[in-house]
């Protein structure tokens, strides 16, 4: 194989990488984008940065561009594990209650949550839009295992409804049960994921199943 041949195959190769990272590129940034505009956050916004990176790429392209797309996305994957972890760590070091209930298809399925006491029955918080699902499965299906202290007991959830006083009582008892957690919980979802300004607050009671009718 001559000289040209070999020079030929090489910039062949170059330009499929090139057009490889560009579409990794693209990937990231449009699902960033759309993360971003749909609930702001540190996360979609950096996501969306590389579709920069990829105009540039796409615009002055280099040898070492997959090397930088490689490094950037290793970056981001090591600050987001970080903040994913002092997240867990703040989550786990009070009582997390395991509630275990079934989904569309009648299989079941398990979430760790916060969990208060609240005028005798073990409560807690969930949010509308974004636990929808969860909380329309929870109307379907409110028969649940509550695991607590290594023990599981039935429970029957109920969707309470949240006026002032109760609310606050709620507020009241999350704080003094989980304290700093919450700020620091709720400032790393916000800051990783973002908000809605429309996210509505539920509380759900689980009662025990005896005293269902």
């Amino acid at each position: 194989m001559g000289a040209g041949s070999q020079e030929q195959l090489a910039s062949n190769d170059s330009q499929a990488v090139a057009w490889v990272t560009i579409a990794i590129c693209a990937v990231l940034g449009l699902s960033g984008l759309a993360l971003g505009i749909g609930r702001g956050g540190f996360l979609g916004w950096i996501l969306a940065g590389f579709l920069l990176l990829g105009c540039r790429i796409w615009l002055r392209p280099s040898r070492n561009d997959s090397k930088v797309v490689a490094k950037a996305a290793a970056g981001f994957i090591a600050a987001v594990v970080l903040l994913f972890v002092g997240m867990v760590a703040s989550w786990e070091t009070a009582e997390v209650m395991v509630l275990h209930q079934l989904d569309e298809n009648g299989d079941s399925f398990s979430t760790r949550l916060w969990v208060i006491d609240l005028r005798g029955y073990p409560s807690f918080a969930g949010r509308v839009p974004s636990e929808h699902r969860r909380m329309a499965l929870l109307q379907k299906y409110p028969k649940v295992e509550l695991e607590r202290n290594g023990r599981i007991e039935c429970r029957v959830a109920t969707l309470i409804e949240t006026d002032k006083e109760i609310g606050e009582e709620a507020l009241r008892l999350y704080d003094e049960k989980y304290g700093f957690r919450i700020q620091i919980a709720s400032q790393l979802i916000n800051i990783l994921l973002g908000g809605s300004s429309e996210e509505n607050p539920v509380l759900v009671r689980l009662e025990p199943c005896n005293t269902i009718g």
